[in-house]
């Protein structure tokens, strides 16, 4: 599972020392390397400029070497999308539409393969009309596909959407979903119906989902929203059944905050997981750790992963490292005894096994 965000990394790039048209690009991959982070949206305006797609890309393919759009390559582990927006190329509003509008985004496809981009992403909607270009385009051949991204509340837009792709295997089709609309079991199934549906008019390949979050509130920040773990739970189990990898892409106040909290938190359930097949024993507990303790008193063993905190879950088995069993467990060895402090007085609990 990849994770990211949609906008312009808040972290200072680092600047290359070679100045070349796609540096930009090339500086924003490294943050999010550094933030852990495996894909990006980026607003085309932050790479290209605001206009001239056709005029770039002449210069792209008729300027000297040094001059040319290199490909990323400095993290094969960050895809690159570039979002526009339907008055920024002036797509065509039916299949039999005049080749200028066409042009403009064949030449946005192409500059964004050249520059290393993966996928450009359009908001779509059905009530601005059936956009998209010619399916016979030649020119559009080797050039970046053209995800629309579709409301998954909006049942207009997924059907016309859907559509789109039918008619031409240049285009894809990626939900969103709105976590101020959609709460719980309501919010599961919105997901595992759109990443269904998605994979089916797409014909496989990965997916992406888009997540709007609501607006934050700087107390929950350090805390993983259920609304989070029920979208990492849904698109694991989409990858387990499919093979195939899901990207979650946060956007709105708060995406970036939210994709690094939850790439930090697939990460650690990964370890953990990975932890938990290989099955190794060692002698004390420390964050990524399986333990299983026995509440002395009551005569009950549990078992836990210690995670961080933004990751805890009880229901779960995820023990958060900051709480009070926990630090009283970590660095002991195996058949130790701890004293817990808790609402009901003192609690026993001893230390039976560890894995890492």
């Amino acid at each position: 599972m990849k994770v990211g965000f949609s906008g312009r990394p808040s972290m200072r790039a680092p600047r290359s020392a070679v100045v070349v048209q796609s540096e930009p690009l090339t500086r924003y991959v490294d943050v999010c390397n550094n933030m852990g982070l495996g894909c990006l949206e980026i607003p085309s305006a932050l790479v290209f400029g605001k206009s001239g797609w056709r005029n770039q890309f002449l210069a792209a393919c008729t300027g000297p070497m040094p001059q040319r759009v290199p490909a990323v390559s400095t993290s094969p582990h960050v895809e690159i999308l570039i979002r526009t927006r339907a008055d920024e190329v002036a797509l065509p509003r039916s299949i039999n539409a005049a080749a200028p509008g066409q042009s403009a985004l064949t030449y946005l496809r192409h500059l964004v393969h050249m520059s290393g981009g993966r996928i450009v992403t359009l908001q779509f909607r059905a009530s601005r009309g059936f956009l998209f270009e010619q399916s016979n385009a030649s020119p559009s051949l080797g050039a970046a596909p053209l995800g629309l991204v579709v409301s998954w509340s909006d049942q207009v837009s997924i059907t016309e959407a859907a559509r789109a792709v039918r008619r031409s295997r240049q285009y894809m089709m990626f939900p969103m979903v709105h976590l101020d609309m959609e709460r719980g079991q309501k919010l599961l199934r919105a997901l595992v119906r759109a990443l269904t549906v998605c994979h089916r008019e797409n014909g496989g390949g990965g997916l992406y989902v888009f997540v709007s979050v609501e607006r934050m509130d700087p107390s929950t920040t350090k805390a993983l929203p259920q609304e989070l773990r029920i979208l990492m739970d849904a698109a694991s189990e989409f990858e387990i059944g499919s093979g195939e990898e899901v990207g979650v892409i946060f956007s709105g106040q708060g995406g970036e905050v939210r994709a690094v909290q939850m790439a930090r938190a697939v990460a650690y359930q990964r370890k953990v997981q990975e932890a938990v097949a290989v099955g190794g024993a060692s002698s004390s507990p420390r964050v990524g750790s399986t333990v299983r303790i026995r509440d002395v008193e009551l005569g009950m063993d549990m078992q836990y992963a210690i995670v961080p905190p933004e990751m805890a879950s009880a229901t779960k088995g995820m023990l958060s490292s900051e709480s009070p069993v926990a630090r009283a467990i970590i660095g002991q060895q195996c058949g130790a005894r701890v004293e817990v402090s808790a609402p009901g007085g003192t609690v026993v609990y001893e230390l039976l096994e560890v894995h890492d």
